[in-house]
């Protein structure tokens, strides 16, 4: 069996002379049968995907997938939202190669550092639209906007504005699937799946224009009339009351909605007026996607943190993004700004594999080419109320 385009073939490799069976070796039909013993799939009716049966996708090439019966198609999600320069790069499989036969990992606990992890932020933060120039790891986006919650309300405790607890989140918005990341999404299915939900969470109306305005409705006058429920719930609970405001700056689960030119600005208004934090969850929209390195700087506004994932290893690595902003205690709202912080996750919360990221994100520097980040960004100031590790740990 062989798979081809004009560019690579790829020939399965004959029978060992043992006999013995190899995974290459499989048919459809093998696979299927071994995926329903022991494989459970992510947001699936696994009775109905067993009868069915999952498609084997075998090879990827650039822009394309292979699947176990020969079929050519176009990945066109990107992996899951992260291959932002495509399959087969020879130069990120060999920085890979390289530093798994030097350093393959080790973790920045305990007063510990080594080069990769060093130079990977020192690259993002050229990246970065200033004053992000702090980076934190975890291995996914889940993991990432659980720790925005954390460092949100670390953040609001150094200045000693207890009571601002509240997170301000959307309808329909995606955030992750732990319990955290659940309950700021705003899906009522994923909801109903959870024994409980993080306290201090609450929801506005999304910016859906096609699904939800009034017919006598501009699209710039229902996205303004949507970012303007975010003051009236900041004045329901009282602005001492709420910490943050977390969207993406497109909804990508939620059916990839791009608001009017006019719902960014008036949200970063809002939480302007009211010393409200802005995190901007980038997971799907950094690093290239919408044209601009980040999404927010597609729809004009400024995050007070931002948080970026997968795409920075091209998910060789499992991992995640996002990006929060924030202000901070000054009389100028600009100054006063803890940007984002994109928690452009690695593996492993303060741990991180070592290798091709580094590699990757100077490939994405050099072409502008997409991809998923993994860390939180931190502004100096924020960085200085943040001191230990053990903060936001």
């Amino acid at each position: 069996m062989s798979y081809r385009t004009e560019e690579v073939a790829y020939v399965q490799p004959a029978e060992p002379a043992a006999g013995a069976r190899t995974a290459q070796q499989r048919t459809t039909a093998e696979y299927r049968a071994l995926d329903a013993a022991h494989h459970i799939h992510p947001f699936s009716d696994m009775g109905a995907l067993n009868r069915s049966g999952s498609r084997v996708i075998v090879k990827a090439h650039g822009v394309y997938l292979w699947d176990s019966e020969g079929n050519k198609i176009i990945d066109g999600m990107a992996g899951l939202w992260c291959v932002n320069v495509g399959y087969g790069r020879k130069e990120l499989a060999n920085a890979a190669y390289r530093q798994m036969e030097e350093l393959p990992y080790y973790n920045t606990f305990f007063k510990t550092t080594h080069p990769p992890v060093i130079e990977l932020s020192a690259l993002l933060a050229e990246l970065a639209p200033e004053p992000f120039n702090h980076f934190f790891y975890c291995n996914s986006g889940s993991e990432a906007n659980d720790t925005v919650l954390r460092i949100v309300y670390r953040y609001w405790a150094t200045q000693g504005k207890h009571s601002k607890k509240v997170v301000i989140s959307r309808r329909n918005g995606y955030h992750g699937s732990t319990i955290a990341g659940g309950t700021l999404g705003g899906m009522g299915y994923m909801h109903e799946q959870m024994p409980s939900k993080v306290e201090n969470i609450v929801h506005i109306d999304q910016p859906y224009f096609f699904a939800e305005a009034n017919s006598s409705q501009t699209p710039e006058e229902f996205a303004l009339a949507r970012a303007q429920q975010l003051e009236m719930k900041i004045l329901e609970i009282g602005a001492h009351n709420v910490a943050a405001f977390i969207g993406e700056p497109f909804q990508g689960a939620g059916g990839v909605i791009f608001p009017a030119s006019t719902y960014w600005p008036e949200i970063e208004r809002i939480c302007r007026k009211y010393d409200v934090l802005l995190v901007a969850d980038e997971v799907i929209g950094g690093f290239g996607r919408t044209g601009e390195w980040f999404a927010h700087q597609h729809f004009g506004f400024q995050p007070g943190s931002d948080h970026n994932g997968e795409r920075a290893d091209e998910r060789l690595y499992t991992a995640g993004r996002r990006r929060p902003e924030r202000p901070h205690r000054q009389s100028d709202y600009r100054e006063r700004r803890v940007q984002s912080w994109a928690d452009i996750l690695g593996p492993s919360g303060g741990r991180r594999r070592c290798g091709s990221k580094s590699q990757t994100a100077a490939r994405r520097k050099d072409c502008r080419a997409r991809e998923d980040r993994y860390g939180t960004l931190l502004p100096e100031e924020t960085a200085r109320h943040l001191r230990a590790p053990s903060d936001c740990r």
